[in-house]
């Protein structure tokens, strides 16, 4: 089994079979961190802010009512992943029940499955109101909504 060799360049860590291919692995992971240009959306009061990392990328959203402070940050293996994760949430927080109207700013390959999820969670959403008036308990009333909406999916 071929041991693989940890050292710090350039203040990222890189790995690789030599202290050499170490060190090229971390130079790669910098220079990808330096080219990738954050973004930044602002929707319906929220921002949004993607950036590259060694390891991927982040996003975070600070919210209208937070006094521009952050609440969390999240993390996916890639840059793609990240921008994706973070405008789905974005727009599942900042939009309303029963609309499908995708923003122009997001990109086009994401449109059809947003409205395909938005569509399944509102009708998850009213089976369980419908059923927390019929009486059921959380649990209840959680499980009757699963049911429902993938039934109908």
């Amino acid at each position: 089994m071929p041991r693989t060799i940890k050292v710090e360049y350039l203040g990222i860590e890189g790995s690789g079979r030599t202290v050499a291919q170490a060190r090229q692995d971390a130079a790669r992971r910098a220079e990808r961190v330096i080219r990738q240009q954050p973004v930044v959306y602002a929707y319906r009061g929220h921002v949004l802010a993607v950036w590259a990392t060694p390891y991927g990328g982040s996003y975070t959203i600070a919210h209208p009512d937070s006094d521009g402070r952050v609440n969390f940050c999240t993390s996916c293996a890639d840059f793609d992943d990240s921008l994706q994760s973070g405008i789905r949430h974005l727009l599942d927080i900042a939009r309303q029940e029963g609309e499908y109207e995708v923003p122009r700013w997001v990109p086009r390959g994401m449109h059809r499955d947003l409205v395909a999820e938005w569509r399944h969670q509102d009708r998850f959403h009213r089976a369980y109101r419908d059923a927390r008036a019929r009486g059921l308990n959380d649990c209840e009333a959680h499980a009757a909504a699963c049911e429902s909406a993938f039934a109908t999916a």
